[in-house]
């Protein structure tokens, strides 16, 4: 049976307020439900980061980033090409995949984890982005350790970041280049 649940809620943090300020700058755009519905920020919930930074940005940069992503991701995913470099589409990847990425492996825990003898006390996030499943093992887990390999610095910079504001294990998390 797997260890008790971390009772940290990583996603619920400032939701109604990034949720707000999204949709009171996509009020304005005409592209505002089929953005939403691509994207499902109706029910996406971001860290206080991530808030930040979606002020800080315009409607029309936020949409332009998100669509390059998901282009990219469609078209050059698994050819070796490196999808993810600045700063800016880190960011955009963390409001628009992250989320989507920790409710999957979330899912997938609490589906096997109650098959193990022993609940895992180490993570090793192999391709870890901006830690998206070190969260989601950290919500179900009692972790002690958590190792993120990334090869981009940009999302790595974004993912220990992010983690400042979590758990201890998330905190000291060891990111590898």
């Amino acid at each position: 049976m797997p260890a008790a649940a971390n009772p940290q809620k990583p996603w619920s943090t400032g939701a109604k307020r990034i949720n707000k300020i999204i949709f009171k700058k996509l009020s304005a755009s005409k592209g505002k439900t089929a953005f939403l519905r691509q994207n499902r920020l109706q029910s996406l919930a971001f860290s206080p980061i991530i808030e930040q930074k979606a002020q800080d940005s315009s409607t029309a940069e936020l949409i332009r980033e998100a669509q390059g992503l998901s282009q990219r991701y469609r078209e050059e995913s698994g050819q070796g090409k490196r999808l993810v470099t600045t700063d800016r589409q880190a960011f955009v990847y963390a409001a628009v995949r992250m989320p989507a990425t920790f409710g999957a492996v979330a899912a997938a825990l609490e589906h096997t984890l109650p098959f193990l003898e022993d609940a895992p006390t180490s993570l090793l996030d192999v391709g870890a982005g901006t830690g998206a499943a070190a969260w989601a093992a950290d919500s179900l887990l009692s972790l002690e350790s958590v190792s993120c390999l990334e090869r981009e610095p940009a999302m790595a910079r974004l993912g220990q970041s992010l983690m400042s504001a979590g758990s201890e294990p998330l905190q000291t998390a060891r990111w590898i280049p």
